[in-house]
């Protein structure tokens, strides 16, 4: 039952809507309200000539770490979906408090920047999420903090899946020397880390297993365990260590999928996938691989959804449709490029990219092969899920979605 002052609110609101002074705004059941653009300019300027201004803007960036951080504690959850919806709305909102944060309260700033980088990784919003992280990290000098740890890991595993190496280890050297300081194990785990994933994609698979052994004896966080878990399986499988490779992947899942998680699911439904290809079984791959598509789309992640698609177009290769295999990699080159990443997130599965492009570009020919590549680009976000998962795109003209 509302109480009165929410319906003296809702009133209020109800007369604004009236006089055309709010617009509101529907959206998959949630209502929201902006001002007019020139009202709002215009009350902006006003405000800002008040003492009150800065205050105002430090409750609303106090909102806005609240907002994150609550985001944060119920993540790996079976409501990480909604988190992540109210999250990117808030995302104008969450701008505006770092930047203001950054010369009014810089470990504020460092917080919140920190604390985004899980949803900005699993929408896809890579190259934002690290301009904040690194602008964050910038503002103030180093000091032994669980805060700048944290973003330190952030940033250095945001700037490897770019491959970015120099600034991914760079953000790891930093790292070690502040952990150094500090009893926290999950400092200690965050670091090792992120050293294990530079080591990953630099190919030193030896270091990588060491290092992924080390965080996982320190952590405790779900997410960075099944990410260092995820980690852990791939430095084995490179490194010729099949067996375990999988069952690590398997762990993955298993603690993902009890937990009622989405975004980790589709993480480990793809390396799973792709570990299961490799080994010789494209059937099983096929049926992982559609499950991670449908696991990104739920989330909307077009950039883990790229990857799938990627090796999905490796498996059509294998079965002789190159003609699908060309589309798969243009629409996932698409959306790859849109989330500021490679479709191919490790670098030694580049081969398989390489293999499956010129064997297509053979058997098509150069002018088929390049119409297949168009047809591939023109795909949006949900026409390339449907194609991936074999039902023929709404509109062979859709736009390309544009990732926040």
């Amino acid at each position: 039952m509302a109480t009165w002052l929410q319906t003296k609110i809702l009133d209020l609101l109800s007369a604004l809507v009236d006089k055309s002074i709010l617009i509101r705004t529907e959206h998959n059941g949630v209502v929201r309200f902006r001002l007019l653009e020139t009202l709002r300019d215009d009350g902006r300027e006003q405000i800002r000539q008040s003492a009150r201004y800065p205050d105002l803007q430090r409750r609303h960036a106090d909102w806005c770490r609240r907002l994150v951080s609550d985001a944060a504690a119920d993540w790996f959850s079976p409501r990480q979906v909604e988190w992540m919806k109210r999250v990117e709305r808030e995302v104008p909102n969450i701008w505006a408090a770092l930047e203001f944060s950054l010369t009014d309260s810089p470990q504020s700033a460092l917080d919140i920047a920190g604390t985004m980088q899980p949803p900005g990784l699993a929408r896809g919003a890579l190259a934002q999420t690290r301009r904040w992280l690194d602008r964050a990290l910038a503002a103030i000098p180093p000091e032994p903090t669980i805060n700048r740890v944290r973003a330190l890991y952030g940033g250095a595993i945001i700037a490897g899946l770019q491959g970015d190496l120099q600034a991914a280890k760079a953000r790891v050297a930093e790292g070690q020397s502040l952990v150094k300081q500090m009893a926290d194990p999950r400092a200690h785990g965050m670091i090792c880390s992120a050293d294990g994933f530079t080591a990953l994609v630099s190919g030193d698979f030896e270091r990588a297993c060491a290092r992924f052994e080390d965080a996982l004896g320190a952590l405790d966080e779900p997410t960075l365990r099944v990410a260092a878990m995820l980690m852990m399986g791939w430095s084995l499988e490179f490194a010729g260590e099949i067996s375990p490779a999988l069952i690590w992947q398997e762990k993955a899942l298993a603690l993902a999928v009890s937990s009622g998680e989405s975004v980790y699911r589709g993480y480990a439904l793809w390396s799973l996938g792709i570990g299961w290809w490799r080994h010789g079984k494209p059937d099983r791959a096929k049926q992982l691989l559609e499950d991670a598509v449908r696991v990104t789309h739920q989330v909307d992640d077009p950039r883990q959804a790229a990857a799938s698609l990627e090796g999905l177009a490796w498996i059509a290769t294998d079965k002789s449709d190159p003609r699908r295999a060309a589309v798969l990699m243009a629409a996932a080159e698409t959306l790859g490029r849109a989330a500021g990443a490679s479709t191919v997130v490790l670098p030694h599965l580049l081969v398989f990219h390489e293999e499956c492009e010129r064997s297509a570009r053979e058997a098509l020919g150069a002018n088929e092969f390049e119409a297949a590549r168009q047809e591939g680009r023109s795909l949006n976000f949900e026409d390339a899920i449907t194609y991936a998962l074999g039902e023929p795109p709404s509109s062979p003209t859709a736009r390309s979605r544009q990732v926040l």
